[in-house]
């Protein structure tokens, strides 16, 4: 017998970071690949890792934006895939995640470091929490 596994997704209820977001959800593939999570794995070790360089020069320093940049716009694509997977109207694609990661970065910079540790919660409780038996 084969046996196929869907993508499984779950919702990520918004009121939980805000109780002003009401009822809004967004959906999440819980059980993506091994190797696009660790693609956003090392995408934000490498981000991390700029952040950290406090010896740069004037020419490392712009190599350093520069491929920071790189990096936030890849990590943007490998979020959207997750967050792309479910029901249409909860669908985000990369340039519809950029807009919003760049609109709540003026009015409220903790929405997208919450929202990936929403994410990551999401992945790690359908990968590792209790499952019925």
């Amino acid at each position: 017998m084969k046996i196929e596994v869907p993508k499984i997704i779950k919702k990520i209820r918004l009121d939980e970071y805000a109780p002003e977001f009401g009822e809004a959800t967004l959906e999440v593939w819980v059980n993506a690949p091994n190797a696009l999570l660790e693609e956003i794995n090392a995408t934000s070790k490498r981000m991390l890792e700029i952040i950290r360089r406090t010896d740069l020069n004037a020419d490392e320093e712009k190599a350093a934006v520069s491929e920071f940049t790189d990096l936030v716009n890849e990590q943007l694509r490998l979020y959207s895939v997750l967050l792309s997977q479910g029901s249409e109207e909860s669908r985000m694609s990369q340039e519809e995640l950029k807009v919003m990661v760049e609109q709540v970065r003026e009015t409220d910079p903790n929405f997208w470091p919450w929202l990936k540790e929403a994410i990551a919660a999401q992945i790690n409780l359908h990968r590792y929490g209790r499952k019925k038996v």
